[in-house]
């Protein structure tokens, strides 16, 4: 079994300002996250949760239990984690309308994370990491 635990650094972006648009996020703040080198910080993981940390702001996700968010421009999701293996899910869909939604799997290796994206628009984007 790979060692989840960690922190990991962008490597590289594919489709993700389109992706990002897709949920009608605007064109500036689009490629403001897209340029993001923040690490991604996977810790607290056992059998029961994981907490991530994405641009600095830490969730703990109970692997199968629906967890309720608030984006930074105020859209409210719903998200579920497990995990399975070298990989943790992520199933996310708005609080107001289930029919958007994000399913995004972070897939594990000795050298860094995969985070392969997929939308209710059918659109993909793929975020590779290095291990730190």
């Amino acid at each position: 079994m790979v060692q989840i635990v960690g922190s990991y650094e962008p490597l590289s972006k594919d489709n993700l300002v389109e992706y990002l648009k897709s949920f009608n996020v605007s064109e500036e703040i689009a490629q403001m996250l897209a340029a993001s080198k923040s690490p991604v910080v996977i810790s607290d993981l056992d059998s029961e949760k994981v907490t991530v940390t994405n641009e600095g702001t830490p969730t703990t996700f109970v692997f199968g239990k629906e967890l309720d968010i608030t984006l930074p421009t105020g859209q409210q999701i719903k998200t579920t984690v497990t995990i399975d293996g070298d990989s943790l899910t992520f199933k996310t869909v708005y609080a107001d309308n289930a029919s958007v939604f994000e399913n995004k799997v972070y897939q594990f290796t000795n050298e860094g994370l995969t985070s392969t994206l997929v939308n209710h628009k059918n659109l993909k984007a793929v975020v590779q990491y290095k291990r730190l």
